[in-house]
Formats: C-alpha cells, sequence, structure tokens
C-alpha cells in the first residue's frame, strides 16, 4: 500500500511539473519594476517593486514610491494582501510547503494562473502547485491522492454538474485530470459572471 501511495504523489508530482508549463512564470530579471502592493485594509498603492525572484519575493515585498530607488519600505507576508510586479502577483497566504507539521507560515505566494480557483506555484527546493478558492485552504497534490473526491469537492463542489461528472468517474474527469478539471471550473465561473 505505502509503494502505491508514493507512486501516486511521484505521478501527480510529475503531472503538475509538467503542466505548470501551462502556467505563467515570475519575472526573471532582478531589477526594479513598476507595482503595487495591496494592505491589509484594500488599499492600492502604486509604485515599484524589485523583483528579488521566486524564493526570495515569497519571504518580502521591496517597494519604492519612487523609481529612483529612494523611500524604500519592506513589507511581510502579514503585513499585505498582495502584491504585482508589473503584471505577475504575489498573494499572501498560508502556505509553506507541502509538508504539514503544524500550522504553515503565511507567504507571498507567485499567483500562476488566477481565477475562481487559483492556481499557485510556491518555490521551495522545487517548485509546488497548489490551488486554492478565494481565501479558503489550499489543497495540495498529496491531499488529491489521499482523498481525491472529497478533495476536489472542496473546490468545484459548488458546481453541481461538474461534482457530478467526478463522482461518476466519467471519462477526463479523475485524478489525473485535475488541470482540465480546474479550467473548466473557472472557465464556467468565467461565464456566469454578471
Amino acid at each position: 500500500m505505502k509503494k502505491i501511495l508514493f507512486l501516486l504523489l511521484i505521478v501527480i508530482g510529475v503531472r503538475s511539473q509538467s503542466t505548470a508549463q501551462d502556467y505563467i512564470d515570475p519575472l526573471p530579471s532582478l531589477k526594479l519594476y513598476p507595482g503595487t502592493v495591496v494592505t491589509l485594509d484594500g488599499t492600492v498603492i502604486n509604485g515599484y517593486v524589485y523583483n528579488n525572484y521566486k524564493e526570495k519575493n515569497q519571504k518580502q515585498c521591496l517597494f519604492y514610491k519612487e523609481k529612483d530607488g529612494r523611500s524604500e519600505r519592506i513589507y511581510k507576508p502579514n503585513e499585505l494582501i498582495s502584491y504585482t510586479i508589473e503584471n505577475t502577483e504575489y498573494r499572501s497566504v498560508n502556505y509553506d510547503g507541502t509538508l504539514r507539521f503544524g500550522k504553515p507560515g503565511k507567504n507571498f505566494v507567485f499567483v500562476a494562473q488566477p481565477g475562481a480557483i487559483t492556481t499557485y506555484a510556491y518555490y521551495g527546493s522545487e517548485k509546488q502547485i497548489f490551488w486554492a478558492k478565494g481565501n479558503e485552504a489550499p489543497v495540495i497534490g498529496a491531499d488529491l491522492t489521499l482523498g481525491f473526491k472529497k478533495n476536489i469537492n472542496k473546490l468545484i463542489g459548488d458546481n453541481t454538474a461538474l461534482a457530478s461528472k467526478v463522482e461518476q468517474k466519467q471519462k477526463g474527469y479523475g485524478m489525473m485530470n485535475i488541470i482540465d478539471i480546474i479550467n473548466e471550473y473557472n472557465a464556467q465561473a468565467l461565464a456566469e459572471k454578471p
């Protein structure tokens, strides 16, 4: 049983990594970009954000009011809702890796694909993809391996037609089709927006 579980985790990890190529990546250049910060009260402040790239961007936001690099402010994940660097976004989320021992720490996590169900990328020793709906707890690949129907319903349960396809194990609506299921959910949610 342990071998099967281990193989499933590997398959989901590989599937997440291979399909992650469909998502946008963080900006690679270490420099100052136009950006914004969104404070905890929802205030949007325009300015410039220094791109520290991947792991460092998860720990802090280096914000400048002026392009000349003066008047720096360093924001931590518990001080902002989100921040943008040019056209990319980092959101403050309770997530610090896939291993869950105790309460996860708060980090700025890269938004790989926004939507009703947002796809996030966390950069630790390797890129980890996970999903969250609004401010709900994230669903990671291991969650889906250990209880696919239960955990996918945390994300898509309010779409009864889609949840029914998963429940009935229709072709194309299984664990290996998580990306397609989320994309279908997001497309339907966008079409239903007034």
